[in-house]
């Protein structure tokens, strides 16, 4: 890579990268800007073949928002890498209110979420627009191309919600995860509401009605409630709800924070 330092941010010029070995793929680079202020309006950011897209009120505030190459911390159990690993992050916030679409300019791929708690490569689901692949994600990290999978289609289903670290014991460093497949007959998106409970009453939303596709999913819960404050130590009741073609699914699950 070349770096260039005109009167405005830095600007990184990267002209081309190819990966050998297991990561066999070659990726045509840009001239790309690497950071931006994003403001309540939201707005996009490009990086290399990733475009990051934030909606309006996807911050809680004006924040600078990073997206910079880095080393992949493994490759996939399964497939290969199909990109550069992204790390998307900002020193202002540490969490999303609403998800950012990442596009990948790819004709084909999987876009996959690096879990450092597991150590292993999670896809999410992903879907094909205009020459790129598709992902949507509530919340920050690493992310790279894989090689695609196959996406099984069915009734309207939602599977193996699971939810981890369950105890949720240091919310802050390791938000709980929450992972599930969608099903869908039409291979269309289905609407998806993530909320946590109390024995008082809802305390925070995780995804509020957002689209997702079939396959799998991994949203994260920061253990704050709505307004931004850390929950007290106790038992809670995530409730999922999807929605798709008029039908819809409702899953459960206890989750325990103890801090």
């Amino acid at each position: 890579p070349h770096l260039i330092s005109p009167p405005s941010p830095p600007i990184l010029l990267l002209t081309g990268i190819t990966l050998s070995g297991p990561v066999a793929a070659s990726v045509p680079l840009s001239v790309m800007p690497g950071r931006r202020r994003i403001g309540g309006e939201g707005g996009e950011m490009r990086c290399g073949v990733l475009t990051v897209r934030f909606p309006p009120g996807a911050l809680s505030r004006p924040a600078e928002i990073e997206i910079s190459i880095v080393k992949p911390p493994s490759l996939p159990e399964k497939g290969r890498l199909l990109s550069e690993a992204y790390r998307i992050s900002s020193p202002d916030v540490e969490t999303l209110r609403r998800s950012i679409e990442l596009r990948f300019a790819s004709p084909e791929g999987s876009i996959a979420f690096w879990d450092e708690l597991r150590g292993r490569w999670v896809r999410l689901s992903s879907r094909s627009a205009s020459g790129s692949i598709a992902a949507l994600s509530n919340h920050f990290g690493i992310f790279a191309l894989l090689s695609p999978v196959r996406v099984e289609r069915g009734g309207f289903e939602v599977r193996g919600l699971r939810l981890y670290p369950n105890p949720l014991f240091a919310p802050e460093i390791h938000p709980l995860r929450i992972a599930y497949e969608l099903l869908t007959p039409d291979g269309g998106p289905a609407r998806v509401r993530i909320e946590i409970f109390s024995m008082f009453g809802r305390v925070a939303v995780v995804v509020d009605g957002e689209p997702r596709y079939p396959g799998p999913n991994l949203e994260m819960w920061d253990g704050r409630d709505e307004e931004g404050r850390p929950v007290r130590n106790g038992r809670y009741l995530l409730v999922l709800t999807a929605e798709h073609g008029g039908e819809r699914r409702v899953s459960r699950r206890p989750v325990v924070v103890f801090k």
